[in-house]
């Protein structure tokens, strides 16, 4: 059997995250542990850019912002935890949020 993650929830209760967030849901796991978000929408990437440029020498809580904003089930203590949980978090939050690169070029 596998070992059951702080804040996993049951596939009942997913299916109900992802009906409530037709746009999407995704999970962060790490040390034990697990969070699931809704996909962000360019308001909550707004709203954290505003608070952070009001705070320059918080540079990363921009994605603690989104994390918080757009949390939904499971363990907060991933985003809300110790420097090394959090920093352990950020590495596999961030590329996500910051999306997929894409093909640029002159024609």
């Amino acid at each position: 059997m596998a070992q059951e993650l702080t804040g996993q929830q049951t596939p009942e209760q997913i299916e109900a995250l992802k009906a409530a967030n037709p746009e999407g849901i995704f999970f962060v796991k790490k040390a034990g542990r697990i969070a699931y978000f809704r996909e962000p929408e360019l308001m909550d990437l707004n709203a954290a850019a505003k608070i952070t440029r009001e705070n320059p020498d918080s540079p990363m809580d921009y994605y603690f912002i989104i994390a918080a904003d757009t949390y939904v089930a499971g363990c907060r203590e991933l985003f809300e935890g110790g420097e090394k949980l959090k920093r352990d978090f950020m590495a596999t939050f961030q590329p996500y949020v910051d999306g997929q690169k894409g093909e640029l070029g002159n024609l």
